[in-house]
């Protein structure tokens, strides 16, 4: 019996392995094991509720007057003012630091591709100051383009997007989302609360609690296309930074082409989701003044402007299934009519919440043909 309790051992064992092997290596292997083991309609089909509301009705832009109306209301919600802060600059500018020293930076120390990092610092609040990065390529094309992470790592991550871009010769301005890497929370003391430790206090007691995830992005925007000298950027980010992509996509008429990466839904498609939008994206005062729908239109209406997005239908975190199918039309319909792009593209192979290679080709095809 001993004997044959340590076979059965020694096989479980072995089964283990091989099953964390390919979980691990295998790209099939997880998708076919998420799937197994999801809820309903997580990854395929529709919740039925979904189909019952009607997206064009939720998108009230009929002309080019009621979209500057909606894009003054949406500032208004983020920064308290009805005109974007263009105004904004980093609070400090440390030019051509050693990219050694930050962990983030790892991949761009490479002196064939990338000549120098400028790093800013971005004061929001008295407990958080963003940090930002412009990574100046070898060879400038003159180009600039923004990226935003998100939640759960840091700019490193993005480095299959930006080495390639840096190569091609656009600068790149690289921003970490709120509390991650050197764009640390501290501790704070709200007069007439108390100190709070980070957390979700600022939606609270902050006035304009969205100032943190926005404002470093504009006023990073601001110094870098005075830096170059230029009057546009393009825009990517995934997850909570796909999120930030789309509002600030919205809110700027100088983003000529955005990219948000699983980054977001219509709050109505997200209503029974597993794993919904953090505080930030159902903020009372943003999702009033503009539907998401809205704000999809208007990060892409204009001349020269478009708006690209990417979902993963068995992305094991956010924004999954093939939930864009049921607003891109509405979406596009509405784009067309006041002049723009949108157009969504959806990965039905890779598990993994992260920008998939098809992502990353789809974008470097759009830029190129852009800059032709």
């Amino acid at each position: 019996m001993v004997a044959g309790a340590i076979v059965l051992g020694a096989l479980a064992g072995l089964i283990y392995l091989i099953a964390d092997a390919l979980f691990t290596h295998n790209a099939d292997f997880r998708r076919w094991y998420n799937v197994l083991r999801a809820q309903p309609y997580r990854y395929e089909g529709i919740q039925p509720v979904y189909l019952e509301t009607d997206p064009a009705s939720l998108i009230a832009l009929p002309d080019a007057e009621a979209v500057a109306a909606k894009r003054r209301a949406i500032t208004k919600a983020v920064f308290g003012r009805p005109d974007l802060p263009r105004e904004a600059r980093p609070d400090a500018i440390e030019r051509a630091i050693d990219p050694r020293g930050v962990a983030a930076l790892a991949p761009y120390g490479d002196p064939a591709v990338v000549a120098t990092v400028d790093r800013f610092s971005v004061v929001v609040d008295e407990a958080f100051t963003a940090k930002a990065y412009l990574l100046h390529p070898l060879r400038p094309n003159g180009r600039l383009f923004a990226y935003q992470q998100g939640y759960a790592g840091t700019i490193d991550k993005a480095a299959g997007l930006l080495r390639p871009l840096l190569e091609r010769g656009y600068t790149v301005l690289a921003l970490n989302y709120v509390g991650y890497g050197e764009s640390a929370v501290h501790r704070r003391l709200y007069p007439g609360h108390g100190v709070f430790v980070p957390g979700r206090e600022h939606f609270l007691f902050d006035p304009l609690p969205l100032r943190r995830y926005l404002l470093p992005m504009v006023a990073g925007l601001n110094q870098a296309m005075e830096d170059l000298g230029v009057g546009q950027a393009d825009l990517g980010g995934i997850s909570a930074g796909g999120w930030v992509t789309v509002v600030t996509a919205a809110m700027d008429e100088r983003i000529r082409r955005s990219y948000p990466m699983a980054g977001a839904y219509p709050l109505y498609l997200q209503q029974l989701d597993h794993h919904p939008p953090t505080e930030e994206q159902y903020y009372p005062p943003l999702v009033q003044a503009a539907d998401y729908l809205e704000l999809f239109v208007l990060g892409a209406v204009g001349q020269g402007r478009g708006q690209v997005q990417f979902f993963g239908q068995y992305d094991r975190c956010c924004q999954n299934n093939r939930l864009s199918e049921l607003y891109a039309p509405a979406v596009r319909a509405a784009v067309d009519r006041l002049g723009g792009f949108f157009y969504t593209h959806i990965n039905d192979e890779s598990p993994d919440h992260r920008i998939n290679e098809d992502y990353i080709a789809l974008i470097l095809g759009d830029l190129d043909a852009l800059d032709k």
